[in-house]
């Protein structure tokens, strides 16, 4: 069993507070983000490939990780991301973000999936305190009550609440406070290495990389070192300097496996 900031095992004694990000770790959204766009794009006869659309996501992520680590004091909003993905893509007309992003904001489902509340509910149970923390979301707390799983959170917080947004220290600290937790005592588990990861270790707080499409992993290489390399191992993609003291997570149940 690899090591999880420096053991093999953890247990609640030592960290007693999990806080997850909501959208792309806790939730999913219907339809995703690149059907989404695909379809939209579509419409307004913009003939833009699936493979197209993951290309500029994975650019997308370079180009905020870039960002993050370059200014201490970066905001990294939601319609900063549409924007940017667009870019990318190569489309002018950058005020479609925004509106693409209101779009997809009104016509949005979130499913909250089983395994993720046997999950939490097996964390609860070991004695794990769990919250969630997201930029996104100004209704997230009625999200997760209209999922029927509010009750296995502490605090429910979005950067509306906090005042700033990832990966801004305050914002993950703010939750911490209102529980009492100290930043070494908590982790904090999301699918974004710009604002979760980064924002998350700049506080204080060990941090979880759920990357279930590996596009994260990916991002932290230029596409130069993935073609020098040819076929990349998912292993070899995880042995990367930035992501030391990071564990990385291909599905949220193998938290099971170290969180005792």
């Amino acid at each position: 069993m690899s090591e999880v900031f420096g053991k093999k095992t953890i247990t609640s004694s030592e960290f007693p507070l999990i806080v997850f990000d909501a959208q792309g770790t806790l939730l999913h959204s219907l339809p995703s983000i690149e059907k989404f766009l695909e379809h939209q794009l579509r419409e307004r006869n913009i003939g833009i490939s699936a493979d197209e659309i993951e290309g500029a996501r994975l650019r997308t992520s370079r180009h905020f990780i870039a960002v993050a680590e370059r200014d201490t004091n970066a905001e990294i909003r939601i319609d900063d991301w549409w924007v940017q993905i667009l870019k990318e893509l190569k489309i002018e007309e950058l005020t479609l973000g925004k509106r693409l992003l209101d779009s997809f904001r009104m016509g949005v489902k979130y499913a909250f999936p089983q395994l993720t509340l046997s999950v939490c509910e097996a964390l609860s149970d070991r004695g794990y305190r769990l919250a969630v923390a997201d930029d996104e979301g100004v209704e997230l707390a009625e999200t997760l009550r209209l999922q029927g799983v509010i009750d296995l959170f502490e605090s429910v917080q979005t950067s509306k609440d906090v005042g700033v947004t990832k990966p801004l220290a305050k914002f993950f600290t703010n939750v911490l406070e209102d529980l009492d937790v100290a930043p070494a005592q908590a982790i904090y588990v999301g699918d974004c290495y710009a604002t979760d990861i980064v924002g998350a270790r700049r506080a204080g707080l060990s941090a979880l990389l759920y990357d279930p499409t590996h596009r994260e992993l990916k991002a932290l290489h230029s596409d130069e070192e993935i073609a020098a390399k040819r076929v990349v191992s998912i292993e070899a993609l995880r042995d990367h300097r930035r992501l030391q003291g990071v564990k990385i997570l291909s599905r949220l149940d193998e938290m099971l496996d170290f969180c005792l």
